[in-house]
C-alpha cells in the first residue's frame, strides 16, 4: 500500500521514520514519480509517493506534522500474483479498471483517470506463496 506525500515532502518523511527506528529503503522512481518505501513493525511493505495530482484533502490542525507535509490519503496498492491473469480479468472485466502501462513488469491499472487512491500495480511472480487468511 502506498500513501500520496507532498512533492518534496520526502526528505522530511525519511529522517522522521528513521528516528521512529523504521526500516527505510532507498528511494525508487515508480511510474515517473519519487517513492520512499518502508516496511511496518511486522514487516509489511508500504511507501510514501510524491505526488503533484490534487485531491480533497483535510487538514489535521492538531497534527505535529505541519500541514504542508502532511500525508494526502491513500496513492495506490501493490499486488504480487502468482498468475495475473485472472487478478487482470477481475480489474478490468468487473471492476472498471483499465490498463495504463508497465514498468520493471509491474503493470498498472486505474480508473477514473488514475489519479491518487485509484491505482492498481500487478506483478507475476511464479514463486510468490498463495495468499492466506
Amino acid at each position: 500500500m502506498s500513501f500520496a506525500a507532498p512533492q518534496g515532502s520526502l526528505p522530511f518523511w525519511r529522517e522522521r521514520l528513521t528516528r521512529a527506528g523504521v526500516e527505510v529503503g532507498a528511494d525508487e522512481t515508480r511510474f515517473g514519480e519519487t517513492v520512499l518505501p518502508f516496511r511496518d513493525p511486522h514487516g509489511l511493505p508500504l511507501a510514501l509517493v510524491e505526488t503533484e495530482r490534487e485531491r480533497p484533502f483535510v487538514v489535521w490542525a492538531d497534527s505535529p506534522v505541519a500541514s504542508e507535509r502532511q500525508l494526502r490519503g491513500f496513492h495506490s496498492v501493490r499486488l504480487l500474483e502468482r498468475d495475473l491473469e485472472g487478478t487482470e480479468a477481475l480489474l478490468t472485466r468487473l471492476m472498471g479498471f483499465e490498463f495504463v502501462s508497465e514498468e520493471g513488469g509491474w503493470r498498472r491499472f486505474a480508473v477514473h483517470g488514475g489519479a491518487p487512491g485509484e491505482v492498481v500495480d500487478v506483478k507475476a511472480d511464479p514463486a510468490e506463496r498463495r495468499g492466506t487468511w
